[in-house]
């Protein structure tokens, strides 16, 4: 996913699309910050978070702190780029591991 930059939105709002983005649920934000589901539900209405709030999801999930608190800036760090470039190798990996059980399938074909 690509950055999202704002001029000063609703904080709430970019950090539920970018929860959509990355296909976690709320049930699953809520379990890595040990709340309720709930509490996350009710943080995506905030227009910016307070410090509480906004570190506990800088922390766990790498964002810009200054964004959650004001609405400024960028949601995420720099540290983005690399677990995008994390997953986009997991899924090569996968692939690769297809393509290794294809070719030894075909083998086995091949010596039958």
């Amino acid at each position: 996913m690509g950055h999202i930059e704002t001029q000063q939105n609703n904080v709430g709002l970019v950090v539920s699309r970018y929860f959509k983005a990355e296909g976690l649920l709320q049930q699953e934000v809520a379990n890595r910050l040990g709340i309720k589901k709930q509490t996350v539900a009710n943080h995506m209405q905030l227009s910016v978070f307070n410090e509480t709030v906004a570190t506990k999801y800088a922390e766990e999930f790498e964002f810009n702190l200054v964004f959650l608190l004001t609405g400024r800036g960028r949601l995420e760090k720099g540290s983005a780029a690399i677990r995008s470039i994390k997953r986009e190798n997991v899924a090569l990996k996968r692939k690769v591991a297809e393509q290794a059980a294809e070719i030894e399938r075909m083998k086995s074909e091949i010596t039958k």
